[in-house]
C-alpha cells in the first residue's frame, strides 16, 4: 500500500540497443557498405558523451543542492505517511495499454479510410 515504484529506463533496453547497433554495424562492415561507422569513431563518441553527460549531471546536482538552500514549503508538511488510494479501474495497466493502442489505431484507420476512398473514387472493391 505504501510502496513506490521508481521510473526510468531498464538497463536491458540500453544493452539491447547497443547490441543491435553493433550487429547492424558488423553486417554493414561485412558488406563493405559506406554506411558503416568505424569502431574508433563509435568509441570516441561514447567517451565524449559519457564525460559530458556525467560532468553536467554532477555539476547540476551540486549547483541544485547548494543554490536552493533550505526548503521553503508554503505549508507544514506532515511526516506521518498517508495511505495511497487504490487505483481506479480505468487506470489499471491493462486498460491503459488497450486505450494506448486503440486510440492511435482508430485515428490512423479513419485517416487511411479517407485517403484510400479518395484514391478509389469511393468505389468499393471486394477480394
Amino acid at each position: 500500500m505504501f510502496e513506490r515504484t521508481t521510473g526510468g529506463r531498464n538497463k536491458e533496453d540500453l544493452k539491447n540497443a547497443i547490441s543491435m547497433e553493433n550487429d547492424l554495424n558488423t553486417i554493414a562492415i561485412f558488406y563493405e557498405s559506406l554506411a558503416s561507422i568505424p569502431f574508433g569513431s563509435m568509441v570516441i563518441v561514447f567517451i565524449i558523451s559519457a564525460f559530458v553527460s556525467f560532468s553536467l549531471a554532477l555539476l547540476g546536482t551540486v549547483v541544485g543542492r547548494n543554490w536552493s538552500g533550505a526548503p521553503n514549503n508554503p505549508c507544514r508538511v506532515k511526516t506521518i505517511p498517508r495511505p495511497i488510494p487504490e487505483k481506479k479501474w480505468y487506470l489499471t495497466p491493462s486498460v491503459v495499454s488497450m486505450n494506448g493502442g486503440l486510440l492511435p489505431f482508430g485515428s490512423i484507420f479513419t485517416e487511411m479510410y479517407f485517403v484510400f476512398t479518395s484514391f478509389w473514387n469511393y468505389k468499393e472493391f471486394m477480394l
